[in-house]
């Protein structure tokens, strides 16, 4: 093609990003034309969803065929399993990775119940210098741990997770036996904070701290019930 009837490269990116949405589009542009392959191949890659095994197969595969497409994923879903699969292989070359969200789409899960590999991978993942939003969904008996290895975030989004504080040996900020007190205490807000190496003047939007009913008699077995956004 003569280079004075080519479609500016501005204009490429332009008609890509209207079109980011629709990944069939996409497709079919990243198939058409080796010009809109690039911007179209960062649009489908940008975004990934991980909530079944055949998912976490087919990009294993992908990755191991092109492992350059790992920088291109900036988002990522993942519904962390109960049974061992290739998502402690996968995780960790995702490099470039901005917006993590853990969690079901539907019921959810226990922190306990995923295997150690993929926990680790996923912790990992939470630590990493490029991330920047980090959600959880319907996770229970999560250890406040996780909360420190997320220091660097700048967004955080909770919803229904319930933390297993005991697990880890922390003390409660408020005393074992005053859970109610919490939800309005500001001792817990600067728990949370200093969990997250927040500074002092990030104020987090609590929805709700709730005590769980428990079928051990001892207060070190509570779990308590989060939600919230952290900006």
């Amino acid at each position: 093609m003569d280079s004075s009837k080519k479609i500016p490269q501005e204009i490429i990116g332009e008609i890509i990003n209207h079109l980011s949405i629709d990944i069939e589009m996409l497709k079919s542009c990243a198939t058409a034309s080796r010009p809109l392959y690039p911007a179209s191949r960062q649009h489908i890659f940008s975004t990934i969803h991980l909530y079944n095994v055949s998912k976490v197969q087919s990009l294993h595969q992908l990755l191991e065929f092109s492992p350059e497409i790992s920088s291109l994923v900036h988002t990522l879903y993942v519904l962390p399993f109960r049974t061992e699969s290739l998502l402690s292989t996968v995780l960790p070359k995702l490099s470039k990775l901005q917006h993590l969200s853990i969690g079901p789409k539907g019921f959810g899960t226990s922190w306990r119940s995923i295997p150690a590999a993929a926990k680790n991978a996923l912790e990992e993942l939470i630590k990493s210098p490029t991330l920047c939003t980090l959600e959880l969904k319907v996770i229970f008996q999560l250890p406040i741990s996780v909360f420190s290895l997320a220091n660097r975030v700048k967004t955080l989004n909770i919803y229904l997770v319930v933390l297993a504080i005991s697990d880890m040996g922390y003390p409660d900020p408020d005393g074992t036996n005053n859970i109610e007190l919490l939800a309005e205490s500001i001792k817990f807000i600067d728990f949370v904070r200093g969990k997250l190496g927040l500074p002092r003047h990030a104020m987090p939007s609590l929805l709700h701290v709730r005590r769980q009913s428990s079928t051990k008699s001892s207060p070190h077995t509570e779990d308590r019930c989060l939600g919230g956004r952290f900006d």
